[in-house]
């Protein structure tokens, strides 16, 4: 009983935690999160006006206006803005105060909730496929894409913290892989883990304790669907803590 009481209060205390850590996110601290560096705070506008402008790179200026049309076409209003030799496009927030930002110069970085990821500039523009693979078909195009089909989420983990929400790292991921099972393979245990959708409605949050989980699609259950007359019921777990050899 004082192990569920215990239980109980980390989860309750890691939500709380994560509401108030929500509330005090602002865009500063996204672009902070983009890149440690000293990056620059890009002041909204409704529009770019640089006295660069004329100077700018075409490719860089095609991208641009492919990448806005491609936005505003898909999501609608678009705000632009542009500081320090480098652009930035930016959707209104979703139900969850997120919002889409994309940044191009050099190269262009995508960020959405607490995820962003680096892109080449020269990146051609192809359709999501249906059987999309997370680990080849994600360029930029698809992953914009396939953030605002909500076929793929940003998923962020956190150290279970009363006092601190330290983020531990961040991924993409399809909606078919949030279970538990995943979830532990990719950010391990005792987290909670932030899965941000386009539709605020569809964002979850998962909450990991303890040293063990089921493995709930290992290819030894095609095995035991052989026998069912089998009068075992069978439960296979894997620990949280990486494999050092027999003890």
């Amino acid at each position: 009983m004082r192990k569920l009481i215990a239980t109980g209060i980390i989860v309750g205390a890691a939500a709380a935690c994560y509401g108030l850590y929500k509330l005090a996110t602002n865009r500063k601290d996204i672009k902070q999160n983009r890149d440690a560096s000293s990056e620059p705070d890009v002041a909204l506008s409704e529009g770019i006006h640089t006295a660069d402008e004329n100077a700018l790179n075409p490719l860089v200026q095609k991208k641009l206006e492919d990448i806005s049309a491609f936005m505003s076409t898909r999501i609608g209003h678009v705000i632009q803005s542009y500081e320090d030799g480098e652009y930035c496009l930016e959707t209104q927030p979703n139900a969850n105060g997120n919002a889409i930002f994309v940044y191009i110069g050099d190269e262009i970085t995508l960020c959405f909730a607490d995820w962003h990821s680096h892109f080449d500039l020269d990146e051609p523009y192809s359709p999501l496929p249906l059987d999309f693979d997370m680990d080849y078909d994600m360029t930029f195009y698809h992953v914009l894409e396939g953030l605002i089909s909500n076929r793929i989420c940003a998923a962020a983990s956190y150290e279970i913290n009363i006092e601190e929400n330290k983020w531990c790292g961040s991924s993409l991921l399809r909606e078919d892989e949030l279970n538990d099972a995943h979830l532990y393979e990719v950010f391990g245990a005792n987290k909670f883990i932030t899965c941000s959708f386009w539709d605020g409605t569809k964002s979850l949050l998962y909450v990991h304790l303890g040293e063990m989980y089921e493995l709930e699609s290992d290819p030894f259950y095609n095995i035991l669907n052989c026998y069912p007359d089998c009068v075992l019921e069978y439960f296979l777990m894997k620990s949280c803590e990486v494999y050092r050899g027999e003890q």
